[in-house]
């Protein structure tokens, strides 16, 4: 298991645009409620589409292409 010290630092390096996909999954541990394995799939599919160079949006991107 990793040390708090060693998520610091691998959140130090990840890139920008996975910075809201981390914050949100880890609240989502935080929240005590258990992750289904069919959430688990798909936190681990949406990574790997990150890492394979999937577009990510942030949050005022996506307002401002639906019009929000």
């Amino acid at each position: 298991m990793p040390t708090k010290q060693q998520l610091h630092d691998a959140v130090d390096h990840l890139p920008d645009h996975q910075l809201d996909i981390t914050y949100r999954v880890l609240l989502a541990i935080a929240d005590e409620e258990p992750i289904s394995p069919e959430l688990e799939r798909r936190i681990l599919d949406a990574v790997a589409e990150v890492d394979a160079g999937a577009k990510c949006y942030t949050t005022e991107e996506l307002n401002h292409e639906l019009g929000l």
